[in-house]
């Protein structure tokens, strides 16, 4: 007797020719994989459509398994099923072209989730200690209104990115404050494993308590086997698959926005070849305080010690004074540092020591 199903397989690539190649990389794969076992054949049915790019602008590649199993019964024919679909969820990155079609996907509900119209009030309340960030703010907050108002069906992540220290992760406690802490999740994606990530995004889906944003810090430091289910939240689609010898193939809806901090865009740029960059499409430059925002975090930090306000005076002296001379000079964090030369910031003494212990370079 002899048995056939189907594996149906999608996978999306930025070029057309890679994702061809691919194609022929997987068959060649599969083959190698299951040849081992017996009755056991594969066909691989390329369906390419290279002229027809997604909402992400990417080419789609489709492509069937066609798996035919000799003298098997129907438990047996599941077996198999099973083991090919396993093994190929091992083999990253090609698990992710996986895409059972047979099993309903779980959807998740998000109608709870409300932003409301950002007034003067809010702005005071939850944003005013935030200096030159208005229009970040104004943009953030069109992005999750729009979600919220299309039930996610339509998303833009928001990706923050400037050098360390310019208020990214202020802009997403902020946000947290006013709309609140339960509609966040915060992933750390340079810790977490690819099975970590995975389990903790399904489960909190199946359980109906995932949070309808997802935020993560410095997201160039991602492992590279967190690209692909972080790609698969980000995607129109907004869907993600794990597979098992157990379960098969499980597909839950993950219809999220994605809110990330970047302090290196190259390093970014190169991550899943481009991929996790190309997925925001609101890239929010932070930079660096100016003059007067230095003046005012320096003042509210002198608030915060009691302290005296000439000394920030004396602190922007310094620091315009030796701006070529200091390392990282601008970063709002060691100028407030500064304040805790107190009295002797007045006769200089303090600058002194800064000044003979600030931009050495070791040799060995």
């Amino acid at each position: 007797m002899e048995k056939l199903y189907t594996i149906p397989l999608s996978r999306s690539n930025a070029q057309k020719v890679q994702g061809l190649k691919r194609t022929q990389q997987l068959e060649r794969t599969v083959v190698d994989l299951i040849k081992h076992v017996p009755g056991l054949k594969v066909e691989f049915e390329e369906l390419p459509d290279p002229e027809t790019k997604d909402a992400d602008g990417l080419y789609t590649f489709r492509a069937n398994l066609l798996v035919t199993c000799q003298g098997a019964t129907e438990k047996q024919v599941e077996t198999e099923k099973n083991t090919v679909v396993w093994q190929l969820h091992k083999i990253a990155p090609w698990h992710s072209w996986i895409c059972d079609e047979e099993k309903p996907e779980m959807e998740v509900d998000f109608s709870d989730f409300q932003v409301p119209p950002l007034d003067e009030g809010a702005l005071s309340e939850f944003f005013g200690h935030i200096y030159e960030r208005s229009p970040h703010i104004r943009l953030m907050c069109d992005a999750l209104q729009l979600a919220a108002r299309t039930q996610f069906k339509t998303r833009n992540h928001i990706l923050l990115y400037g050098l360390p220290a310019c208020a990214k992760t202020i802009l997403i406690q902020a946000f947290q404050s006013w709309l609140g802490h339960s509609f966040f999740l915060e992933l750390s994606t340079p810790a977490l494993t690819k099975a970590g990530l995975e389990d903790l995004l399904l489960s909190k889906a199946n359980s109906g308590s995932l949070p309808p944003v997802i935020y993560t810090e410095e997201i160039e430091k991602t492992e590279p086997s967190n690209v692909i289910p972080l790609l698969q939240v980000m995607d129109s689609r907004g869907a993600m698959q794990k597979t098992n010898a157990r379960t098969g193939n499980v597909v839950v809806k993950v219809p999220c926005v994605v809110i990330a901090t970047c302090n290196d865009v190259k390093l970014l740029q190169k991550v899943g070849d481009g991929a996790l960059w190309s997925r925001f499409t609101v890239k929010l430059h932070c930079p660096r305080p100016g003059n007067q925002v230095m003046r005012m975090i320096l003042e509210d930090e002198c608030r915060a010690i009691n302290g005296d306000p000439v000394w920030v005076d004396a602190i922007i002296s310094f620091l315009n004074e030796n701006r070529d001379k200091l390392q990282d000079g601008t970063d709002p964090r060691r100028a407030k540092s500064m304040l805790m030369g107190g009295e002797r910031l007045m006769d200089g003494t303090f600058f002194d020591d800064y000044m003979a212990t600030n931009g050495g370079v070791d040799s060995y």
